[in-house]
């Protein structure tokens, strides 16, 4: 026969015993002697990680997961939030949605708050209400603990998505988002989060999730964040996800003024359906800024175009340096119906105007490896590094800096073919286009592979640029 059997659920302190009993009809007699018999007895349990069992251990169950119902624990959320210490911590998926609805209700009632993940989380594809919005955003602090939540589905119409919707103030770390999707028919959607503003996001991870965001107007689409106003990000990993927009679309941010340091996105695809769309960013907006230790792997990013590019897709003006950052087996692919135009290996276009008249570009042990360059129609402005110049104003030019640099580009698509020029152009090794304002300048040692591509150039332009010490600190193979 088969029998199943649901125990109580019992609470810290408390203890179940339970015996099962085989017995046998009288009437069988004694025919039976010495026979044996077997019997399958499965248990099924679950238990929190300050349990322990009868051997005094915690861990045994320590990777189980709780699935979420799709339902809250206000009570639950309520028990183990601390208004002295401003602790809450959260032992199960319906304790973390209780938080949301609370956050989204009267954000100040947490704010400051360290809110502390106990295990993994599996959401089970249930529908999500992002933490915080816009008029109440997350000002706490979330610790992952190193946790994961699985299966996130967030399907909204709200302005800004994610796991988080808005965030001010706030602090995420120790966290990885693994599998599920995140949707949204309006502006800023990322995994993480939609918008934040003045927040630190440190030992984030997101693992196999699908990032849509609008498919019109300025989406501000991302794998990590969606808008980053201010603040930082590091230490993140953005792996095995696909990202849809359609402007500002980026592996890690759609577009902002976060600093950006030892981030990677690897094996992801990075589409938009216009212009500015990068590995690492959309758009990285105006400003000085230094950007360390990024890297894009074993991606494909795509647009529309002008400005696609493997770190950004647009840098807007401002002074901005790149260190210890790479590009490794990459796509880069610009779909124009008119021109493919705009495309670089780090960054599509850059971008001067009369608040930055005249900007600077360093690029300090900067490698491009295995860099495909494709269009839909013949390439132009484009280049190892830099494709082309964006002018918005009074452009006085800009000066491009590379110091100890790679740019290898292993296949491109047909080239453009100037006519007036009797030649192939504005496709460089290092960059595309640029203007006579323009100094380019290399120091230390600097390389640049394009056999079999056709590009025949480091740097080529219509209008020639400025260029310093090419012959001397550059080993050209063509």
């Amino acid at each position: 026969f088969a029998a199943n059997v649901e125990l109580p659920i019992i609470n810290k302190g408390d203890t179940l015993q339970f015996i099962l009993v085989y017995g046998m009809y009288e009437e069988a007699g004694n025919e039976y002697m010495e026979d044996s018999f077997t019997a399958d007895v499965t248990i099924i349990a679950k238990q929190y990680t300050y349990e322990e069992d009868g051997f005094g251990s915690s861990d045994y169950d320590a990777g189980a997961t709780y699935q979420w119902t799709g339902g809250l624990d206000d009570q639950g959320l309520k028990d183990n939030t601390d208004a002295d210490t401003q602790t809450v911590s959260i032992k199960t998926p319906e304790q973390l949605a209780s938080l949301a609805a609370a956050v989204n209700s009267d954000a100040a009632a947490y704010d400051g708050y360290t809110v502390t993940l106990e295990s993994d989380f599996d959401l089970a594809g249930k529908e999500w209400t992002p933490i915080g919005t816009s008029a109440q955003p997350f000002s706490g602090t979330l610790d992952g603990g190193n946790h994961k939540i699985m299966n996130l589905n967030v399907e909204s119409d709200g302005a800004q998505t994610g796991l988080f919707g808005s965030t001010n103030g706030a602090t995420i770390q120790n966290l990885t988002i693994a599998g599920g999707s995140v949707t949204s028919t309006e502006e800023k959607t990322g995994a993480l989060a939609g918008q934040i503003s003045n927040t630190t996001i440190k030992g984030v991870t997101i693992d196999g999730v699908t990032v849509q965001g609008r498919q019109n107007g300025d989406s501000y689409t991302g794998g990590l964040v969606g808008y980053s106003y201010t603040g930082s990000i590091e230490n993140c990993v953005v792996k095995n996800t696909d990202i849809t927009g359609y402007s500002f679309t980026g592996g890690l941010v759609g577009q902002g003024y976060a600093k950006l340091s030892n981030c990677s996105v690897e094996s992801c695809t990075v589409e938009g359906a216009f212009w500015k769309v990068g590995g690492i960013a959309g758009q990285i907006n105006e400003g000085d800024e230094t950007f360390t230790d990024l890297t894009v792997k074993d991606s494909v990013i795509s647009g529309k175009g002008p400005g696609v590019g493997g770190i950004a897709g647009f840098v807007n003006y401002g002074n901005k340096t790149f260190t210890d950052c790479h590009v490794e087996n990459c796509t880069i692919s610009a779909n124009a119906t008119y021109s493919s135009s705009g495309l670089g290996g780090f960054i599509g276009e850059i971008l001067a105007d009369d608040a930055y008249p005249r900007v600077s570009y360093t690029f300090d042990g900067c490698t491009v490896a295995g860099l495909r360059m494709e269009g839909a129609n013949p390439l132009e402005n484009a280049g190892g590094f830099v494709g082309g110049k964006y002018t918005w104003g009074n452009f006085d030019g800009a000066d491009l800096i590379f110091n100890n640099c790679a740019a290898e580009i292993v296949s491109v698509t047909e080239l453009y073919y100037n006519s007036f020029q009797k030649r192939y152009s504005d496709v460089g090794a290092f960059v595309g286009s640029s203007d006579f304002n323009t100094t380019i300048s290399f120091t230390g040692s600097n390389t640049a592979v394009t056999t079999g591509t056709g590009i025949a150039t480091i740097v080529d332009s219509f209008y020639p640029a400025k260029v310093i010490a090419e012959h001397e600190n550059v080993a050209f193979t063509k």
